[in-house]
């Protein structure tokens, strides 16, 4: 009998044989059992075909990368399945991209502690395309503040009532934003955790 690939015994073992197994609860399985109306609506439909398509992508990004399978550490394996997982309950095309982004550079990236990828683990399952490309575009500032009236342009500034303020609670409620500090001249201004920088990282698209 032939003795399987690198590729083949991780692909084997990643949750991505879960999420496949996840999926085809949509063509009758436990989901539809339950809820028969909503997995045959329309929007449970795209969600299929974009679910997938990314794990479609994922076996591609593993294939590319064969020679770098057996030296994976456990921690970029860690990583790499929650990032597998985290597409059965993502319904942004941007986010997915994101997801993916992150699978080929934890591959190309054996530096990652344990601390890092269960931290990461779980950001990924729960934050947002619009919450990912604001720590992309505002992680240079060293404080962000939700103010009345915008005046300071050496820190990013936003009202209480915009939608990135929103956007900053979402951060904060993930421990991506964390309070300045205990005064009262601090109040409603965050910094990012040190974690941050890793995440951000992983998200710089490479060559």
């Amino acid at each position: 009998m032939k003795e399987p690939s690198n590729l083949e015994k991780v692909a084997g073992g990643l949750p991505v044989r879960l999420a496949t197994a996840g999926i085809a609860a949509f063509d009758g399985g436990i989901l539809a059992s339950f809820f028969p109306v909503l997995t045959s609506s329309l929007p449970a439909k795209r969600h299929e075909k974009r679910v997938r398509s990314y794990l479609a992508d994922i076996e591609n990004i593993l294939k590319e990368h064969e020679a770098k399978i057996n030296k994976l550490t456990d921690e970029q394996y860690k990583l790499i399945n929650h990032a597998a997982l985290s597409a059965l309950t993502t319904i942004e095309d941007k986010k997915l991209e994101y997801l993916k982004r992150i699978i080929r550079n934890t591959l190309k990236d054996a530096d990652i502690r344990s601390l890092e990828s269960e931290v990461i683990g779980r950001w990924l399952r729960d934050i947002s395309a619009d919450e990912i490309l604001f720590i992309i575009e505002n992680f240079h500032f060293d404080r962000i503040e939700i103010v009345d009236k915008p005046s300071n342009k050496k820190h990013k500034s936003v009202t209480d009532d915009s939608r990135e303020a929103s956007t900053i609670a979402g951060l904060v409620s993930l421990g991506i934003l964390i309070p300045s500090g205990p005064n009262l001249d601090t109040l409603g201004t965050y910094s990012f955790s040190n974690l941050v920088s890793k995440l951000i990282a992983l998200l710089i698209k490479k060559p």
